[in-house]
């Protein structure tokens, strides 16, 4: 397991325990390149060591309250807006104790 404040841009493979300390507004953004409709959530985890956003998206919007216990397997970082992101993505897991 990492802790995140170990975490930089482009990190990949991550593995994260982590808590649910607070859920942001649920917002629809539009795809540039396809111009389809997504709703997105970021949700922030910390785990003593740092807080780090991640982002819900469609049908995982809800899954997740503040204080619950998180479990990420498989996640990589990005960066958006000079702010870093962690992404479960379709190889990684998210896991709800």
């Amino acid at each position: 397991m990492v802790s995140i404040k170990e975490l930089k841009e482009d990190s990949k493979k991550i593995d994260l325990n982590a808590t649910v300390v607070a859920t942001g507004e649920v917002r629809e953004i539009t795809a540039k390149q396809t111009g389809k409709q997504y709703k997105i959530q970021e949700v922030t985890l910390f785990d003593g060591t740092g807080t780090i956003g991640l982002n819900m998206w469609d049908s995982e919007i809800g899954k997740l309250a503040v204080n619950n216990k998180v479990i990420v397997k498989n996640g990589y970082v990005t960066a958006y807006k000079g702010k870093l992101q962690l992404n479960v993505g379709k190889y990684g897991t998210l896991t709800v104790e």
